[in-house]
């Protein structure tokens, strides 16, 4: 028997069919009866039956023979349980229009409801073989002829459906995916609910779908990163959160964890989210905006000279989990806007993003592996969940539900972050741990709390309030508008101050995990995502660029047991801090693949070929950089187009283009760039991460305004 659930989502289905032009009636409706059908079947793929109904019983007054609007009427009446009710409705339709589709559609599915199977099978026979054929019932023949144990005229009715369209509804290919596995064709069902991914990648329902049929197919890993994606899209109170935690723990326990060697580590990465590196005391800067940072470097091992391979947090951040380049992780472009269609919370317009593909091995995941209990608390959105940020860690705290994006409180602030980290370590440590904490605070918008960067803007008179700052701040690479040095040095001492007051907080971690009763060794290192722009080349931000400014990053590593400190000036990649936080800890990652390597013979003081490092901004447009090993600098940018070139010993600021004065030389670094590209489409396709939507998300209305609350998304 066919529930009052599926009767509900079946008919959310003839919605969707319809806005397709899928279904029929006698396009001859008042226009004002029509707009209140249209308006009905919004609010009823939408979830909202009350509305709905009322908008369906307004276009019946305005016309008594709109079959669409009684039939939408019959089956609400329907899923409601009122069977009675529903028949009453449906006889006298049924009388007058014995042969329509829609009519039989929705008497078939009443009937299939109610456990009249046979009778339901020839309605809904019927009403495939009318003119025009009706979707929804080739749908639910599918569905009828499954219960009956029909299952050659099921294949058949489920072909059928989706030849007449109805592949579009993820839902029909979960039934179709549940009838494959039914017949042991595990292969095709796992297609069909990847193909339901690729259409609705913000369905929960869908994504646990997946990890369960990724956990059944012996893929745990792919499965507990999935499910990740699934718990993090539903809400805490819904009576499937459990449920879906449940299987989320099945996909954990089913994930292969080696016994740690006694002689693993403890490791603690920070990174702190839009850090210049010229910003940090032990990188030469004059303020003191980075106290903690700088004792902490002074026992450290200090790379000098660190590039991001992308200037803003998703890309970057993907980067760092995995070792490899954006263009070969695949999360390396922004939001796309979707037009004619709605995400899961029913808001218009959508916002497509991609997210870190479920196949790619992450930082943590090797570290869990390898027998390590992970932790990750974030602070920026853009490392949610729903991005697959999680992927490899036991616990992963990205709740954003108590920021007010209305009120400007777009980024959880550090004391916040901390006090949630110190819950976790309270609670019970298992050693060895993997504990990353990302901080927020340097990210627009700049107002850092009273005292912290005070002392940076005493006797500023000029207009700007931090809030006003987002006048200049976010503009989306366009030029801002005129400001004084005087309201640019107040910006920047808002930034500095953020800085500062994360640098405390920072301060507060490294003491408490200090003070932890462990029996391993403590490796700390300590990192950025990217850099942020101040006027440096016109403009405010960051993701836009690629020069200096936007990709140098700091990188801190500190294990006073095995290293003893020292400033490396040797050009090294934010892909190299997996590989090399990795050999430290001396775990081994033969399936991983890295692009990023050690730099452990560095910080023993030996000697490491010096290679290229490259980054990509694809934000907006498309760009690459190489920054050669003798300090040169390409940037070729598609958006423009054009080259530049740089020599970053004699012009570290880049402001004077020498590509037309040094054509060979930028013709070798363009070929050599050319050679890179290629390098990461072939190492991309070996990877064999498909571009399918399970890559993707759509963005809900409350994430959209988080972003746009933090520039991300322009007004």
């Amino acid at each position: 028997m066919l529930s009052s659930t599926s009767i509900v989502r079946l008919a959310a289905l003839t919605t969707i069919l319809l806005s397709f032009g899928l279904g029929c009636g006698s396009g001859t409706q008042p226009e004002a009866a029509q707009e209140h059908v249209q308006a009905g079947n919004q609010l009823l793929a939408e979830g909202r039956i009350g509305p709905a109904t009322a908008e369906f019983e307004k276009a019946v007054r305005l016309d008594p023979e709109f079959i669409e609007a009684h039939v939408q009427l019959a089956n609400i009446v329907a899923s409601r349980g009122q069977v009675g009710a529903a028949e009453i409705r449906f006889k006298p339709l049924l009388d007058r229009h014995p042969d329509n589709s829609m009519v039989l559609a929705g008497w078939g599915r009443l009937l299939a409801a109610t456990g009249r199977l046979e009778q339901a099978q020839r309605v809904l026979h019927h009403a495939v073989e009318s003119d025009p054929p009706s979707t929804e019932a080739a749908v639910d023949l599918a569905r009828v002829l499954t219960a009956l144990g029909r299952n050659e005229e099921a294949t058949a009715a489920f072909v059928r459906a989706a030849d007449l369209g109805a592949s579009e509804s993820p839902t029909f290919l979960l039934d179709w995916a549940d009838f494959l596995q039914r017949q042991n064709d595990m292969e095709d069902s796992l297609t069909k609910i990847e193909q339901a991914a690729s259409i609705a990648p913000d369905d929960p329902a869908v994504l646990e779908a997946l990890g369960r049929a990724y956990l059944d197919s012996g893929r745990p890993g792919e499965a507990l990163n999935i499910l990740q994606r699934a718990l993090a899209a539903t809400h805490g109170e819904s009576p499937l959160y459990e449920t879906r935690r449940q299987v989320l723990l099945r996909a954990s326990a089913s994930t292969p964890r080696a016994t740690a060697r006694p002689d693993m580590p403890n490791v603690l990465l920070v990174v702190i989210d839009t850090l210049r590196a010229d910003h940090v005391g032990a990188y030469g800067y004059g303020y003191p905006t980075t106290p903690n940072m700088d004792i902490l470097a002074d026992h450290a091992v200090v790379f000098e000279t660190v590039v991001s391979q992308a200037p803003w947090t998703a890309p970057a951040m993907a980067s760092l989990f995995t070792g490899l380049y954006p263009s070969v992780h695949g999360l390396d472009g922004g939001i796309v806007w979707g037009e004619g269609a709605i995400s899961s919370s029913g808001g218009l317009p959508f916002a497509v993003q991609k997210v870190l593909p479920p196949g790619h091995q992450t930082l943590a995941e090797v570290f869990r592996q390898a027998g390590y209990s992970t932790a990750g608390f974030v602070s920026n959105l853009y490392v949610n969940s729903i991005f697959g940020f999680a992927q490899g860690f036991d616990f992963f705290d990205d709740e954003y539900e108590d920021y007010n994006f209305d009120e400007g409180e777009v980024k959880r602030r550090a004391d916040v972050t901390n006090e949630r980290v110190f819950e976790w370590l309270r609670a019970g440590l298992e050693e060895p741990f993997f504990l990353l904490v990302h901080y927020n605070d340097p990210h627009w918008p700049y107002e850092p709390p009273s005292p912290y960067g005070e002392s940076f803007v005493t006797g500023y008179s000029g207009s700007f309030t931090p809030t006003k700052t987002r006048e200049v701040v976010v503009t989306h690479r366009e030029v801002p508008p005129p400001i004084s040095d005087q309201d640019l040095a107040y910006i920047v001492g808002l930034y500095d101050g953020e800085i500062q007051y994360v640098d405390a907080h920072l301060g507060r971690l490294l003491e408490a995990v200090r003070e932890l009763p462990t029996e391993r060794d403590l490796v700390t290192a300590l990192t950025a995502d990217h850099g942020e722009e101040f006027l440096d080349h016109g403009a405010f931000n960051h993701g836009y660029t690629l020069y200096e400014e936007q990709t140098l990053v700091p990188f801190i590593v500190c294990a006073p047991s095995r290293f003893n400190p020292r400033r490396v000036s040797q050009q090294v990649r934010l892909i190299d801090a997996a590989p090399t936080l990795l050999e430290m800890a001396g775990v081994e990652n033969r399936n991983t693949k890295f692009q990023g390597r050690s730099l452990v013979p560095l910080m023993a003081g030996l000697d490491l070929e010096p290679l290229d490092a490259f980054s990509e901004a694809t934000n907006v447009g498309s760009q690459s950089a190489l920054r050669s090993t003798d300090s040169q600098k390409l940037i070729h940018s598609l958006i423009d187009p054009k080259w530049l070139l740089f020599d970053l010993g004699s012009d570290a600021e880049e402001l004077h283009d020498l590509a037309a004065q040094r054509m060979a030389r930028m013709r070798e670094l363009a070929a050599r760039l050319e050679a890179w590209r290629e390098e990461n489409r072939a190492l991309r396709s070996q990877i064999n991460i498909a571009e399918t939507g399970v890559n993707r998300v759509v963005l809900d209305e409350e994430m959209q305004k988080g972003l746009k609350a933090l520039g991300y998304i322009q007004e």
